[in-house]
C-alpha cells in the first residue's frame, strides 16, 4: 500500500492530464474517421471529362463480366510483352542455371551414394 500511495503522490497531476487528453483524442478521432483521407471519393468532379468517366463492370472476382476475362488475360499478356520471342541473351542465362542446376543435383546424388557405401562398408 505504501508502493502505491508513493506513487500517486510522484506523479504529476499534469503528466496525468495530458495523457487523459491524448487518450480521449485518439478514441475520439478514431471512432469518427479522422485518420487518412476517408472523403476524397466523395469530391464532386471539376472537369468534364471526369464526370463522364465509365467504371469497367467487373464481378467480384475482379475479371470482366462480360466476356469471361477474356480482355483481361489479354491486358497482361500485352503488357508482359508474352508474345514476343525470349532475347538470346536470356535463353543463355536460363541454360547456365539449368547446367549448374543439374551439376549440383548431381553431386548430391554421388555424396548420397558415397554416404550409403561407406554405411553399408562399415557395417560389414
Amino acid at each position: 500500500m505504501n508502493r502505491v500511495t508513493s506513487w500517486v503522490q510522484s506523479i504529476r497531476l499534469r503528466q496525468l492530464l495530458t495523457a487523459f487528453l491524448l487518450g480521449i483524442t485518439l478514441l475520439f478521432s478514431s471512432g469518427l474517421g479522422n485518420f487518412g483521407n476517408m472523403n476524397q471519393a466523395l469530391a464532386e468532379a471539376v472537369t468534364p471529362e471526369a464526370k463522364s468517366y465509365q467504371v469497367d463492370n467487373t464481378d467480384s472476382n475482379g475479371s470482366d463480366a462480360k466476356d469471361g476475362g477474356n480482355s483481361f488475360i489479354d491486358n497482361i499478356v500485352e503488357k508482359l510483352n508474352l508474345n514476343e520471342p525470349v532475347p538470346p541473351a536470356t535463353k543463355e542465362f536460363l541454360s547456365d542455371v539449368q547446367d549448374s542446376a543439374s551439376d549440383a543435383v548431381q553431386g548430391t546424388q554421388d555424396a548420397v551414394k558415397n554416404a550409403a557405401s561407406q554405411v553399408t562398408g562399415s557395417a560389414d
